[in-house]
């Protein structure tokens, strides 16, 4: 494991940075793809890519609860369109962002 990953406490933030992209994230840490996930499966147990998928979902939710538009949204998350976004957030979550927010009011 590269021992220059251990210090780093700050992956949230840095992912958010690199807009949940495994590529972007390992070229801010100055590592390797393979490297950066072979640190996350050693770590943390699973894949950098199912992390990310983890907390992209985390944060979408939260963006949503807090009624931001879906549009900026789905820019923030590194969505190309705000459809994509819409179809993942039902995949997710069971139904399209207004409708989870009207639903658990």
């Amino acid at each position: 494991m590269d021992r220059r990953l251990d210090p780093i406490t700050n992956w949230d933030t840095r992912a958010r940075e690199a807009r949940y992209h495994v590529e972007t994230l390992a070229r801010s840490v100055r590592v390797t793809r393979q490297q950066l996930c072979r640190h996350f499966r050693i770590r943390f147990g699973f894949s950098t890519r199912a992390w990310l998928e983890k907390l992209k979902k985390q944060d979408a939710l939260s963006l949503v609860q807090e009624g931001k538009p879906i549009q900026e949204i789905a820019q923030q998350l590194g969505y190309k369109h705000s459809t994509h976004f819409t179809r993942a957030f039902r995949r997710a979550h069971g139904s399209p962002p207004r409708s989870f927010v009207a639903r658990n009011r």
